[in-house]
């Protein structure tokens, strides 16, 4: 508090990045995360096992190696994007020797990064040509490398087995590159854990499944956004999914450098208040109170129990319960739960009540739209 009222304390983005026992927040720098997704790219040209892979190495890399080629003017800005990282993605990725069928000369199969950056002479050599009888040739090594650089390839084993050679990612302990992805804990996703959220997304006037391509760009309040930011900036949105709306406005060009930076933004932008739309608590009318249950249990049928809380029309907790049901089934689970609420409720004397359950198969079921089973 200053004099005069409160006053907003400014922070560099990239302190707020740090971590918290760093004087930070913890945010993570968006700048970080395109590195990241950007040396994933690479990964996946690198593993050669894909129609996209195919194609890329084709259109920019028919007559050299990966790893050897420079950016030329008309390259995509997706090319640009994955050699710009390949230099910090390269120490990362070990050639694993089966067969020995990797490139001698520019995969790092040594584990110290390929030859190609330390040598001159290079040829298309395959590492199974310098070995002979199950080990390594140590003549031929010596024709072609360095001494300090054979004596370091005779401490690797040579290769002997009779699977395929794969590329793996140091630092990964499953050896793949990996980012985590659907983690936003929508209904879709943590009932894969064997949790049961709720059943409805609570973004849309009617009943609908919370999954999230829903959330982000079907729901009532993202379809709103997506289509007035659309039509104000003039923007396009072809394909589906929430990857096509960002990449129509990340790939808009314009030369106007202030429209050119609300477009890299503005689309992030959405989507967080999208996110905040989500989470956002839906407080009752004025002299109201809401009553919210929820039902758990283990297996269906299975040990059930349920519990709710009811809060004033400030937000503000009056009481809350929980009670153990015994064997039954979820949805029994549930209209127990709410039951239980409701009995709670009268009790005390409320009966202007704004009611709110998780479970969309109970809310058909109650105004008979859908049967019980």
């Amino acid at each position: 508090m200053h004099e005069g009222g409160l006053r907003y304390h400014w922070m560099r983005w990239k302190e707020l990045c740090l971590p918290q026992d760093g004087g930070g927040v913890g945010f993570r720098d968006m700048e970080h995360v395109y590195v990241a997704f950007s040396m994933k790219l690479w990964w996946q040209f690198r593993q050669g096992d894909s129609f996209w892979t195919r194609f890329m190495a084709a259109k920019y890399c028919p007559q050299a190696y990966p790893c050897m080629v420079d950016v030329f003017r008309g390259d995509s800005h997706i090319w640009r994007r994955m050699l710009a990282t390949q230099k910090q993605a390269k120490p990362n990725m070990i050639s694993l020797l089966g067969y020995g069928v990797s490139n001698f000369w520019f995969k790092n199969w040594l584990g110290s990064g390929p030859l190609c950056q330390r040598l001159e002479n290079l040829l298309n050599h395959q590492v199974q040509d310098f070995v002979s009888s199950g080990q390594w040739n140590q003549q031929l090594l010596l024709q072609w490398v360095p001494s300090p650089v054979v004596a370091k390839i005779l401490r690797k084993d040579p290769p002997s087995s009779y699977q395929s050679d794969r590329i793996i990612w140091k630092t990964s302990q499953s050896g793949v590159f990996l980012l985590l992805q659907n983690r936003l804990l929508v209904a879709s996703f943590v009932v894969k854990f064997g949790v049961q959220g709720p059943a409805k997304c609570f973004c849309c006037a009617q009943l609908q499944a919370e999954m999230l391509d829903h959330v982000f760009l079907e729901g009532d309040f993202a379809l709103q956004l997506w289509q007035f930011f659309g039509l104000v900036a003039g923007i396009t949105y072809l394909g589906r999914g929430v990857r096509s709306k960002l990449a129509a406005w990340w790939f808009c060009r314009s030369s106007n450098g202030f429209l050119a930076f609300v477009f890299e933004i503005l689309p992030t932008l959405i989507c967080w208040q999208i996110w905040k739309a989500r989470n956002r608590k839906v407080k009752p009318l004025v002299g109201e109170v809401k009553i919210n249950t929820d039902g758990c249990f283990m297996g269906n049928p299975g040990r059930s129990g349920g519990g709710g809380i009811l809060c004033d029309d400030n937000g503000g907790m009056i009481f809350a319960f929980a009670a153990p049901f015994g064997e039954m089934s979820s949805v029994q689970a549930e209209a127990k739960a709410l039951l239980v609420g409701l009995q709670q409720c009268l009790n005390y004397g409320f009966d202007r009540l704004h009611v709110e359950v998780d479970s969309l198969l109970l809310v058909r079921i109650l105004p008979k739209k859908a049967v019980c089973p």
